[in-house]
């Protein structure tokens, strides 16, 4: 198990808190991971936007998970600005 896996289980935990804080802590924590480890992360998101999505829509919580999946999909993005061809991947800046 790697360091990354480690610290994704961990954050995965945290988003999975009832305390409102702990979630927008770990919200905070996940934009800093993402910034860290860049498109490392790219393989566990799908384990933490399940845990993100269950309460993206609760008013109080709507501009942490808004900035944090910004930050996340600026890294799944340019993991795959290399193998996009101009036009071919229907990505408007390619």
């Amino acid at each position: 198990m790697t360091l990354l896996d480690k610290i994704v289980r961990g954050l995965r935990q945290a988003l999975m808190d009832k305390d409102p804080g702990v979630f927008k802590a770990a919200l905070a924590a996940t934009r800093i991971t993402s910034n860290v480890t860049k498109e490392a992360l790219n393989p566990h998101l799908k384990a933490m936007l399940m845990q993100i999505s269950k309460r993206a829509l609760q008013s109080k919580f709507k501009d942490d998970v808004t900035l944090t999946l910004q930050v996340a999909s600026v890294h799944v993005l340019l993991c795959w600005l290399p193998v996009c061809r101009p036009g071919a991947c229907g990505i408007v800046f390619c």
